[in-house]
């Protein structure tokens, strides 16, 4: 079903919510390489607001629980945050 799924380019919502992560992220490493504080903020609140909605998604998926001690080692390589 996941192949079906990703042939039709529609992902689970935890794997957008997780590639949006990592952009954010990258937007905001490049932001502070030149300078635009300004838009730091605004993007670290967009992140911190994804983050969020990705953790409560988990929780209510339970795998957190499953995750275990896995769960920083997860996060840190699919781009950590």
């Amino acid at each position: 079903a996941y192949i079906i799924l990703r042939n039709a380019n529609v992902l689970p919502e935890e794997v957008e919510l997780k590639k949006e992560i990592i952009s954010l992220q990258k937007l905001i490493d490049c932001c502070h390489e030149t300078g635009e504080t300004g838009e730091v903020n605004s993007l670290k609140r967009k992140l911190t607001y994804k983050i969020l909605k990705f953790d409560i998604m988990m929780e209510k998926r339970k795998l957190n629980f499953a995750l275990g001690s896995y769960k920083e080692k997860i996060y840190q390589k699919f781009g950590g945050y």
